[in-house]
């Protein structure tokens, strides 16, 4: 089917949409939904799906790159150390698209998740904080985030600071060694499937590379811009895209892009917490329970 019907086009216009709010809440996770929707709506070959999809993808993390850019969110240095290693993996993975039944893929995909959110939220939950936290909370009308580690208070390495436009102030440490070795697999995961690579990017942010919500979200789009770019340029060079289907994906993308970062700048740190572990909980058991 070349050209989508006008319900096609509605229903195609929906799940963009979704996708759009999904991703800018969770930092990831609207293109689990998209794919499927996309593969029982459509009767186009699978890499020509998954090619237009990832224009959607690049424009979504174009758009929420300016938005959190904005907001002053954007952890750019350690961003690009991030987004380094997803290049060839979302190359290589891009080549083993069809080696991988569906089955696996969803089964796999939806474990991974529902463990990375679980840890996730322990490990935020029962993070150490220090008694002079409480007292900087409500300082001057400006949160203070600080992700402290026992492991590395010894370290002299200088924290990573950032500060958004309303004067909440973020301290960490950043892992980057670890954070650049799960996001080459986050990559090749993303090139193989067309989905994944926001799930398993933005909770490891936060729980490996121990990054805060809010900077993790926003950072990730650094890393997502350099993985769909490099998908959508692979896709191009096999002629697998259908560029009316990236249109409407990338327009209502755009749409569920704005409301999602209003969303989410004014959540505090525990309650975005806690939602993107419900959306990644609830992502993972679809998966699971739609593999069989």
């Amino acid at each position: 089917m070349l050209f989508p019907t006008v319900l096609q086009d509605f229903v195609l216009a929906i799940i963009s949409i979704f996708f759009g709010l999904v991703s800018a809440i969770s930092g990831g996770g609207g293109g689990l939904f998209v794919v499927p929707a996309m593969v029982a709506t459509f009767t186009d070959p699978h890499n020509v799906l998954l090619g237009s999809v990832f224009v959607a993808y690049l424009v979504a993390a174009l758009t929420g790159f300016i938005s959190y850019a904005r907001k002053g969110l954007i952890d750019y240095r350690n961003g690009i150390y991030l987004a380094i290693p997803t290049i060839p993996g979302v190359v290589i993975g891009t080549f083993l698209e069809t080696s991988i039944s569906n089955f696996e893929f969803k089964m796999g995909l939806g474990l991974i998740t529902i463990f990375l959110s679980l840890a996730m939220y322990i490990m935020r939950t029962s993070a150490h904080e220090s008694p002079e936290r409480a007292n900087q909370i409500q300082k001057s009308d400006k949160v203070v985030e600080v992700i402290e580690q026992k492991s590395i208070k010894s370290q002299n390495t200088k924290p990573a600071v950032i500060t958004d436009v309303s004067g909440r102030t973020f301290s960490y440490r950043p892992k980057i060694l670890t954070g650049i070795l799960i996001n080459f697999g986050a990559g090749l995961l993303s090139g193989t499937f067309g989905a994944g690579a926001a799930v398993i990017i933005v909770p490891s942010m936060v729980m490996f590379v121990r990054m805060p919500s809010h900077v993790a979200i926003a950072s990730s789009r650094i890393v997502l811009i350099a993985l769909n770019f490099s998908a959508v340029l692979t896709h191009v060079s096999f002629g697998a895209i259908n560029f009316l289907y990236a249109l409407i994906l990338s327009a209502g993308a755009i749409v569920g892009i704005y409301f999602g970062t209003k969303i989410v700048f004014r959540m505090s740190q525990s309650l975005l917490t806690k939602i993107m572990v419900l959306i990644f909980i609830s992502l993972g058991a679809y998966l699971i329970i739609t593999s069989f």
